[in-house]
């Protein structure tokens, strides 16, 4: 027996750790660039962006698709009951 699980669902407590560190260093990182924009380098302010939108990436990856996931399998079992009952 195959056990079908997305990628998402597997890691999403590990995945929503990372983007939630990401968010919260990125979101440090651009608030001290704010605050002191003459001094703060170019590096924080890069390094500061990329957190941010890895943080972003991953919480539209983790967020679940229910709806959209409920509408195929909805198509599927639509194509499965036709074709079992031209049979």
């Amino acid at each position: 027996m195959v056990v079908r699980s997305r990628f998402e669902r597997t890691f999403f407590g590990f995945g929503a750790f990372a983007a939630a560190i990401l968010l919260v260093g990125g979101a440090c990182l651009m608030t001290e660039a704010l605050i002191d924009p003459i001094g703060a380098s170019d590096l924080v302010v890069l390094a500061a962006g990329f957190a941010l939108s890895l943080a972003s990436f991953l919480v539209v990856y983790l967020v679940p698709a229910t709806k959209k996931n409920a509408m195929a399998r909805d198509k599927q079992t639509a194509r499965k009951n036709n074709g079992m009952a031209r049979c």
